[in-house]
């Protein structure tokens, strides 16, 4: 992805830094996690191209147990602020910012190649989805102008089949998370639990720390991840980083997704750095994000599409600082989703139910079992932190959510007004 000149220059600070804490410190980075419990039901690593990394089992409690730390803390702030962070003063420790649950149709193209119909891709299958924007920065209060990462979550309702999540096994969801950035800034489960430490520490993260973590390239992907500008979240890419199974047994292959603009392929280079380099005023609402998802749907009903690539010869899985490259391995369509114009997501119920809502790779069909180390951490770390978020917050939880469920016909969303939500 193309970076703005700002992103370039933080990015070349932060490895000049890099570089002289490597220098100085010798730092290595990785978690000494052999003291640490293993975390139970940890996936195995039996799916193309996955290899378990060493301590991966205890380096995921390790990360739950440094969440909970940070997450506790947070809440006792957000508490005296009153408001909603008091009704929900527990938030997500990663993306706790939403710019807004908004409903979406996807619908599976009906002329989808035979090599990429399974699980939900079924030609022509339409599906009610909840759809997730985001920051990604730790603090819920940070302006949208901020340079940032940006997340997109995708939960299709109504799926058919038994989920990987033995508690929500008959819950028919099925959940899509990424990023606004191709790929991550690590990959080893040690140094992430090394990371998660820092991120949550009293006294703040130690930069020696997180640079022998991370590592140089490490380094200069988050730079690229945390540069990003945003205009709309509706006109932005958005990409899996890590990769998915497409398919079960011998015929299983490995795939990242992402997400784009309607009609993104068929444009000029020019015409793209509209959305890859967007123009945003300093002085902006800190909120403006938000406000933009509205008046685009007060103005019509936006499109994205759904792509996978499926890996090509020599492509790692467990290698999330990457990128497959996309002209080795294509990216191919195979769903679009629109957005209903006119609906008003904007309501302290409905802000309830997105802030109550979990989204984790693993609300997923076997044909798209999560691959990679740092999916694996997510099945055990998502699931502990979504029920430690919720009995803190007193708050119900539902798999899948019931807020406007009853609006999902058919595999769309019809009129709204009906139901209301019961979060307290």
């Amino acid at each position: 992805m193309t970076a703005s000149s700002g992103a370039r220059s933080a990015g070349l600070a932060r490895l000049a830094a890099c570089a002289i804490a490597l220098a100085l410190a010798a730092c290595t980075g990785g978690e000494d996690v052999g003291t640490v419990p293993e975390a139970p039901d940890y996936p195995k690593a039996d799916g193309p191209g996955e290899a378990l990394q060493e301590g991966e089992a205890r380096a995921a409690t390790a990360i739950g147990d440094a969440i909970e730390i940070g997450l506790a803390r947070r809440a006792e702030a957000r508490r005296e602020a009153g408001g909603f962070a008091r009704r929900r003063p527990f938030i997500r420790d990663a993306h706790p910012k939403a710019h807004g649950c908004v409903k979406a149709n996807f619908r599976v193209m009906r002329n989808l190649p035979g090599d990429l119909a399974r699980g939900v891709f079924r030609p022509g299958q339409p599906y009610c989805a909840w759809v997730r924007f985001s920051n990604s920065n730790e603090d819920p209060d940070r302006s949208d102008a901020e340079a940032d990462g940006r997340g997109m979550a995708i939960k299709l309702l109504g799926v058919e089949g038994e989920t990987l999540l033995q508690e929500h096994r008959a819950a028919g969801t099925q959940d899509f998370i990424m990023l606004s950035h191709p790929v991550f800034f690590i990959d080893d489960a040690r140094d992430y639990a090394t990371v998660v430490r820092e991120q949550n520490s009293e006294g703040g993260p130690s930069l020696l720390a997180l640079f022998g973590a991370i590592g140089i390239r490490g380094t200069i992907n988050a730079a690229a991840i945390t540069g990003l500008k945003n205009r709309n979240p509706f006109e932005a890419e958005y990409w899996s980083m890590v990769p998915y199974q497409l398919g079960t047994g011998s015929a299983a292959r490995a795939i990242k997704f992402k997400s784009q603009p309607c009609g993104y392929d068929a444009l000029s280079d020019k015409a793209r750095t509209f959305y890859r380099e967007p123009e945003v005023p300093d002085d902006a609402a800190p909120n403006f994000l938000r406000r933009a998802l509205r008046t685009s749907l007060e103005a019509g009903s936006p499109c994205m599409e759904f792509l996978v690539q499926v890996r090509a010869a020599g492509m790692e899985v467990e290698d999330a600082k990457t990128e497959w490259s996309p002209e080795e391995a294509p990216f191919r369509k195979v769903a679009t989703l629109s957005f209903p114009a006119g609906q008003d997501f904007d309501t302290l119920e409905q802000n309830l139910a997105c802030e109550d809502m979990a989204f984790t790779p693993w609300h997923a069909l076997p044909e798209h079992k999560p691959l990679g180390a740092l999916n694996r951490i997510r099945k055990v770390v998502y699931r502990r932190i979504s029920e430690f978020r919720r009995k803190n917050n007193e708050a119900p939880r539902a798999e899948p959510p019931t807020h406007h469920l009853d609006q999902c016909r058919g595999g769309r969303w019809v009129s709204e007004g009906a139901g209301s939500y019961s979060g307290r």
